[in-house]
C-alpha cells in the first residue's frame, strides 16, 4: 500500500510501479480522481481504479463511469465494501 499526495504523483507512481487497484478521492489538489482516470484511460496496462466521494452526484458519477472507474463509494467507505 502506497499513497500520493494528488493525482499526479499518483500516475507517476502507476508509470513506475505495477499496482493491482488504484484508489482514489474525487477531490484532490493539483490533479483531480477525475483527471487521474483521464491519464489512465491513455495509459496502455490501465490500473482499475475505485473512486470515492463525499456525495455523488450525477455529473461525477457519470464521467467516472464513461471513464472506466470500477467502483464507486461513499466517503467514509468500510473495507469489506471495497
Amino acid at each position: 500500500v502506497e499513497q500520493a499526495s494528488d493525482g499526479s504523483v499518483a500516475f507517476e507512481m502507476i508509470l513506475k510501479n505495477k499496482y493491482n487497484v488504484v484508489i482514489s478521492d474525487v477531490r484532490m489538489s493539483i490533479c483531480s480522481g477525475i483527471d487521474l482516470l483521464h491519464k489512465l484511460k491513455s495509459h496502455k496496462g490501465r490500473v482499475p481504479e475505485v473512486i470515492m466521494m463525499s456525495a455523488f452526484s450525477d455529473l461525477t458519477t457519470q464521467k467516472a463511469q464513461e471513464l472506466g472507474a470500477r467502483a464507486l463509494f461513499l466517503k467514509p467507505a468500510k473495507i469489506d465494501e471495497i
